[in-house]
Parts: C-alpha cells; structure tokens; sequence
C-alpha cells in the first residue's frame, strides 16, 4: 500500500509519494539517544528533511514563476527537546533550518511559512505510550481543528513566516525560543521532576533509569 503527500503551492499541486512502511516507522521517533538507533534517526531525517526538501525541490520551478509558497509543518519540539524524543527533535529542527535556507535563497520570490503544532492525539504517539513515555499529561493537548486552521491560514492567508497553532504556543514558542538554552534545560528537568514526582514514568522500561535519577 502506498500512502500519498500533498503540498499545494497557489495554483500548483504537488504530489509525493510516502511509502507505508515510512509512515509506521515515522510513529516510532520516540527513541533514547542510542548510537545502535539508527534506523529511527534515517527515518526521521529522509521523511521529515528529506521528504519536504524534495517536493520543495521539484515544484521550484513553478514556485519561482507564479512567485508562490512553501509551508513547512515543524513541531512545537523543534524549541523544546524532552528526552526519548531524539530523532524526531532533530529533524524537526532540521526542518525549521531548511526553511530558514530557503528564505536565505528564495524569499524575495518565494513565501515560506513555518507551522509549529503542539501536541496532537494522533497515532504517532502510540509507540511512546506503548513504552511508557507519552506525552498525555505532560503537556497541553491541541485539537486537530486548531491545527488545520493554522494550515489553512498558512496556505491561503497573508504570508506570516511562523505560525503557531495555538495562541499558547505562540507565546510559549516566542518565549523559548528567546529565553537562554541554559534556563530551558531547567525547566525542562524540573517538569520531567515533577513528572516522576507523579508517577508519570512508572511502568516505563525505557525511562525507569531516569526517574531513579530525577528522584533521587
């Protein structure tokens, strides 16, 4: 079975291929920093980088002639990096570099929007929940009508270069994304803290080490 991409950009449709077996190993990011991971991290770079970099690559040429735009979906993660989340966090990253690069090269003929969606109930968190470590709880969830406003809005509304998809993320991203990298790392172990101050790791193999180490 093969599952299909789209991205629209103003007249020009532009249509990807995504293999099956992509899209369930894309839900399996959720992966500690381990150096015998490497599938998770290829997957995570060729679907997430590469896969925007590509579409993007061939619907240039149109994109330059009807001065059109590309809208990049990154992740509310690609600011905060929570444990057991490295391949995914990279790649989004990655991807808000890209789109910086293309607006380095491209923006005074191109529009490229960044959209940044928060946590979302969606099968990719199935394989973190299954190992313990989901996000439910831990923050915020956002609903799947906010984020397709924001896409819409982002496609075919004035040309914004960041978007988030709640007007909490608008504020926590600007608010991270400002903040010293230092004070972030605070915060985020204090919440992981308090998290296994509540349990929210127990039953978890994957993060048991950490808690221990939270706790202790």
């Amino acid at each position: 079975m093969e599952l299909w991409t789209t991205q629209r950009f103003e007249n020009d449709l532009i249509v990807s291929p995504f293999d099956e077996q992509e899209d369930r190993l894309a839900r399996k990011q959720f992966t500690p920093v381990d150096p015998e991971v490497h599938c998770n991290l290829r997957v995570g770079l060729e679907v997430f980088v590469g896969g925007p970099w590509r579409v993007t690559a061939a619907a240039m040429p149109a994109l330059l002639e009807s001065r059109g735009r590309v809208v990049n979906v990154a992740s509310g993660l690609a600011f905060l990096t929570p444990p057991f989340s490295t391949a995914y966090c990279m790649s989004k990253r990655g991807l808000v570099g890209y789109s910086d690069a293309l607006r380095a090269e491209y923006g005074d003929r191109v529009g490229v929007t960044t959209v940044y969606p928060g946590y979302i109930r969606a099968p990719i968190h199935d394989s973190a929940a299954e190992s313990g470590i989901t996000l439910e709880g831990a923050v915020p969830a956002e609903s799947v009508r906010d984020a397709a406003r924001t896409l819409a809005r982002a496609a075919l509304g004035s040309p914004v270069r960041d978007l988030a998809t709640t007007r909490r993320g608008t504020v926590n991203y600007a608010l991270a994304s400002r903040a010293p990298r230092r004070l972030m790392d605070r915060v985020i172990r204090g919440q992981l803290r308090r998290l296994a101050r509540r349990g929210h790791f127990e039953g978890s193999p994957l993060a048991r080490d950490l808690a221990t180490r939270l706790l202790a």
